[in-house]
C-alpha cells in the first residue's frame, strides 16, 4: 500500500498495488506493499489506483530514492505529481517518506 499526501501532510490517495501489472522480477519480499505490516490508517482499498515495479533504493550514507508506476488514467493518479509526498512502511516497519521530484511520462499501453 501506498500513501499520497499534500505538501501540508494531508492523506489525500490510497494506491494498492498490482502484481499483475509487474514487469521486473517477482519480489521476493512483499513486506512493505501488503498487510503484513497493518497500516495506522483505518482505510484499505478495495478500489482505486493500483502501482506497480516498486523499487526503493537505499545506499548506505548516500542515496535513498523510491519509483513505481502508475496509470494515468486512474482518478487518484492525479496525485502523484511533483511536490506531493508518497509513503511506505519498509521491511523493518519504519515508515518511508518520499517527495515526488521526478515524473515520467510514457505512451502505450
Amino acid at each position: 500500500m501506498l500513501y499520497v499526501f499534500s505538501p501540508d501532510e494531508n492523506l489525500i490517495a490510497l494506491l494498492k498495488p498490482d502484481f499483475t501489472r509487474s514487469t521486473g522480477p517477482t519480489p521476493t519480499s512483499r513486506a512493505f506493499l501488503s498487510a503484513v505490516f497493518p497500516a495506522e490508517f483505518d482505510r484499505e482499498p478495495t478500489e482505486g489506483c493500483p502501482y506497480w515495479d516498486p523499487l526503493h533504493r537505499e545506499v548506505l550514507n548516500g542515496e535513498n530514492t523510491f519509483t513505481f508506476t502508475v496509470p494515468a488514467d486512474q482518478g487518484d493518479a492525479a496525485h502523484v505529481v511533483n511536490g506531493n509526498l508518497v509513503a511506505f512502511k519498509d521491511l523493518d516497519a519504519y515508515w518511508q517518506f518520499f517527495e515526488i521530484k521526478q515524473l515520467v511520462d510514457l505512451h502505450g499501453d
